[in-house]
């Protein structure tokens, strides 16, 4: 609010008066003022009554209908200005994250790929494979066990080498004991198991044979060395076989040669000798004459026989396919009326038997 001169009578009033108190001039509402000289005058007033300022006309609204509202001036709606940088840091989010997903993923694919590669070498006996994986994965965490597992291969090659230069069948027994995986495993069992094989051959023995089947369940004469040790193991000469066999003996020479005693000849035969020195098929009495000849005999009654120098049984398979038995022994015949001690008149013959399994004689041979 403010005083000012009133534009009709010139005395003061306020700005906010409802008319002026002197001349009764509406004020409130009805002022307006001079650009010019800045003092107020009424609407009314063409100019300025001041400074004579012109003022220019109102433009005329046309009349409105009294049921009509005014139109309400258009406002001018401003946009916000929008900021572009969240969707920046967003974009940039997604960036980042897609890079960090990128590279998670293709860690694990080389990770796996290590993996396989790893797994890969459990199989794998060439040092140059394991040197390998270190040069392509220097930082792996089976960098340790790798290079070890290279270190040993390494020296087991060294060894293997040295083995191969020396043929020593006790070597590739060492060697099998110390390297149970090593991939010259079976090397060194197809060499053992031809080198045993050979001394079991030549020993042919229950006990060579036992021990080849030992040593190699699975080898390549397992067949062969089975049947030949079971073949042995029927041949096996045992006390009963002997001790028929020396009954006989004693039977045959002291009974039947000494004292000439066809029916004791014929007990200890199949009804006839098949081979009696060059005599075939020969009879008990034949035997006999036979006999006496080669001992170089005058009265094979005054002579006592012994078998037991010597003396050696051993099974065979006959020419019928049964089994027998092959004796060996130096007789020794002395007169009765030496002396025990004296050898002047004992004569030695070197005497091969072959018996049946009922122990019965079927070819002699006395030299």
């Amino acid at each position: 609010m403010s005083i000012i001169k009133c534009p009709e009578c010139g005395n003061s009033v306020s700005t906010m008066a409802g008319s002026c108190p002197t001349c009764g001039v509406t004020i409130d509402g009805n002022l307006r003022k001079c650009p010019e000289c800045g003092d107020y005058y009424l609407t009314s007033q063409k100019e300025c009554p001041h400074c004579g300022y012109e003022i220019p006309a109102k433009k005329v609204i046309p009349h409105q209908y009294a049921d009509e509202k005014p139109e309400r001036p258009h406002k001018t709606v401003q946009r916000k200005q929008h900021s572009h940088w969240p969707l920046f840091f967003t974009l940039l989010f997604i960036i980042i994250a897609g890079g960090c997903g990128y590279y998670y993923l293709l860690q694990q694919s080389k990770l796996e790929q290590e993996e396989k590669d790893f797994q890969a070498l459990q199989e794998v006996t060439i040092p140059s494979f394991y040197q390998d994986f270190l040069n392509r994965y220097p930082l792996s965490k089976h960098t340790a066990e790798v290079r070890m597992r290279m270190m040993e291969i390494e020296k087991e090659q060294e060894e293997w080498e040295s083995v191969l230069l020396c043929d020593n069948p006790e070597k590739y027994r060492s060697f099998v004991q110390q390297h149970p995986t090593s991939h010259h495993i079976r090397e060194c069992e197809a060499y053992l198991d031809s080198v045993d094989w050979e001394q079991a051959v030549r020993d042919t023995t229950e006990d060579g044979l036992l021990e080849y089947l030992k040593l190699h369940p699975e080898g390549r004469h397992v067949e062969e060395a089975s049947e030949q040790h079971n073949t042995l193991a029927r041949s096996k000469v045992t006390a009963e076989d002997k001790g028929l066999i020396v009954a006989m003996l004693d039977t045959f020479f002291n009974q039947g040669i000494a004292l000439q005693d066809t029916t004791q000849i014929a007990s200890c035969i199949l009804g006839s000798m098949e081979q009696c020195q060059e005599c075939s098929q020969a009879s008990p009495q034949e035997i006999i004459l036979q006999t006496i000849q080669e001992l170089h005999l005058d009265d094979a009654a005054d002579y006592n026989f012994d078998f037991t120098k010597e003396f050696h049984i051993r099974r065979t398979t006959l020419t019928d396919g049964n089994l027998g038995f092959v004796v060996d022994f130096l007789l020794q015949a002395t007169p009765k009326q030496q002396a025990a001690s004296a050898e002047t008149n004992t004569s030695l013959h070197q005497v091969n038997l072959t018996l049946t399994g009922d122990t019965k004689i079927q070819k002699m041979r006395i030299q």
